[in-house]
Protein backbone atom coordinates (compact mmCIF):
# COMPACT_ATOMS: atom_id res chain seq x y z
CA UNK A 1 0.00 0.00 0.00
CA UNK A 2 2.81 2.41 0.88
CA UNK A 3 4.37 1.86 -2.57
CA UNK A 4 1.07 2.75 -4.30
CA UNK A 5 0.77 5.97 -2.28
CA UNK A 6 4.37 6.94 -3.08
CA UNK A 7 3.86 6.31 -6.80
CA UNK A 8 0.64 8.36 -6.82
CA UNK A 9 2.35 11.25 -5.02
CA UNK A 10 5.25 11.14 -7.48
CA UNK A 11 2.86 11.24 -10.43
CA UNK A 12 1.01 14.22 -8.97
CA UNK A 13 4.30 16.10 -8.54
CA UNK A 14 5.33 15.61 -12.19
CA UNK A 15 4.57 18.30 -14.75
CA UNK A 16 1.47 17.43 -16.75
CA UNK A 17 2.00 17.34 -20.51
CA UNK A 18 -1.31 19.09 -21.18
CA UNK A 19 -0.13 22.25 -19.37
CA UNK A 20 2.89 22.85 -21.60
CA UNK A 21 2.87 25.01 -24.74
CA UNK A 22 5.61 24.80 -27.40
CA UNK A 23 7.27 28.21 -27.83
CA UNK A 24 10.45 27.40 -29.80
CA UNK A 25 12.05 24.54 -31.75
CA UNK A 26 15.40 23.78 -33.32
CA UNK A 27 16.99 20.59 -34.63
CA UNK A 28 18.44 20.05 -31.11
CA UNK A 29 15.77 21.24 -28.64
CA UNK A 30 12.07 21.99 -28.12
CA UNK A 31 11.18 24.65 -25.55
CA UNK A 32 7.87 24.64 -23.71
CA UNK A 33 6.37 27.03 -21.17
CA UNK A 34 3.60 26.41 -18.68
CA UNK A 35 1.21 29.36 -19.22
CA UNK A 36 -0.59 28.59 -15.95
CA UNK A 37 2.66 29.31 -14.07
CA UNK A 38 3.12 32.81 -15.56
CA UNK A 39 3.48 35.56 -12.96
CA UNK A 40 3.65 39.28 -13.81
CA UNK A 41 5.18 42.16 -11.84
CA UNK A 42 5.43 45.27 -13.97
CA UNK A 43 7.92 44.53 -16.76
CA UNK A 44 9.06 41.31 -15.05
CA UNK A 45 7.67 37.86 -15.84
CA UNK A 46 8.31 34.51 -14.20
CA UNK A 47 7.41 31.27 -15.94
CA UNK A 48 8.32 27.59 -15.76
CA UNK A 49 9.94 26.26 -18.94
CA UNK A 50 11.12 22.88 -20.17
CA UNK A 51 13.96 22.39 -22.63
CA UNK A 52 13.46 18.99 -24.23
CA UNK A 53 16.61 17.73 -25.92
CA UNK A 54 16.14 15.70 -29.08
CA UNK A 55 19.14 13.52 -28.15
CA UNK A 56 20.57 12.55 -24.77
CA UNK A 57 23.62 14.68 -23.92
CA UNK A 58 26.93 13.43 -22.51
CA UNK A 59 25.65 13.82 -18.92
CA UNK A 60 22.57 11.68 -19.62
CA UNK A 61 20.19 14.67 -19.77
CA UNK A 62 17.07 14.55 -21.92
CA UNK A 63 15.32 17.59 -20.44
CA UNK A 64 15.76 20.65 -18.24
CA UNK A 65 13.10 22.26 -16.08
CA UNK A 66 13.79 25.96 -15.43
CA UNK A 67 12.02 28.77 -13.57
CA UNK A 68 12.81 31.78 -15.76
CA UNK A 69 12.58 35.44 -14.85
CA UNK A 70 12.35 37.77 -17.85
CA UNK A 71 12.61 41.55 -18.02
CA UNK A 72 10.36 42.51 -20.93
CA UNK A 73 11.52 46.14 -21.16
CA UNK A 74 15.27 45.52 -20.95
CA UNK A 75 15.11 42.18 -22.83
CA UNK A 76 17.01 40.27 -20.15
CA UNK A 77 16.54 36.86 -18.55
CA UNK A 78 17.89 34.78 -15.67
CA UNK A 79 17.14 31.35 -14.27
CA UNK A 80 15.84 31.32 -10.68
CA UNK A 81 15.80 27.52 -10.30
CA UNK A 82 16.67 24.58 -12.53
CA UNK A 83 16.82 20.81 -12.66
CA UNK A 84 17.94 18.32 -15.28
CA UNK A 85 16.25 14.97 -15.95
CA UNK A 86 17.07 11.72 -17.73
CA UNK A 87 13.71 11.53 -19.53
CA UNK A 88 11.82 14.02 -21.77
CA UNK A 89 9.39 16.58 -20.28
CA UNK A 90 11.23 16.67 -16.91
CA UNK A 91 10.30 13.07 -16.13
CA UNK A 92 12.62 10.35 -14.88
CA UNK A 93 15.45 10.74 -12.43
CA UNK A 94 16.61 14.21 -11.42
CA UNK A 95 20.28 14.43 -12.37
CA UNK A 96 20.93 17.97 -11.07
CA UNK A 97 18.96 20.55 -9.14
CA UNK A 98 19.68 24.16 -8.13
CA UNK A 99 17.78 27.04 -6.54
CA UNK A 100 20.64 29.45 -7.19
CA UNK A 101 19.63 32.71 -8.85
CA UNK A 102 22.02 33.61 -11.65
CA UNK A 103 22.82 37.09 -12.98
CA UNK A 104 20.83 38.78 -15.72
CA UNK A 105 21.79 37.87 -19.27
CA UNK A 106 21.05 39.79 -22.45
CA UNK A 107 18.89 38.11 -25.07
CA UNK A 108 20.44 38.12 -28.53
CA UNK A 109 18.03 39.03 -31.34
CA UNK A 110 16.73 35.99 -33.20
CA UNK A 111 17.72 33.59 -30.42
CA UNK A 112 15.52 30.95 -28.79
CA UNK A 113 15.48 33.04 -25.62
CA UNK A 114 14.26 35.98 -27.73
CA UNK A 115 11.37 33.88 -29.00
CA UNK A 116 10.46 32.87 -25.46
CA UNK A 117 10.67 36.51 -24.30
CA UNK A 118 8.39 37.66 -27.13
CA UNK A 119 5.72 35.07 -26.33
CA UNK A 120 5.88 35.38 -22.55
CA UNK A 121 5.88 39.19 -22.56
CA UNK A 122 2.88 39.26 -24.92
CA UNK A 123 0.78 37.25 -22.46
Amino acid sequence: MRVVVCVLLALLAMPARAQWEVVAKTFAVVIYINPASLRKDGDLREVWAIQDLRERDEDGEMSRLVLLQLDCREELFRPLAASTHDEPMAFGATLFSSNRTFGWQTIPPGSLAGGVLKIVCAK
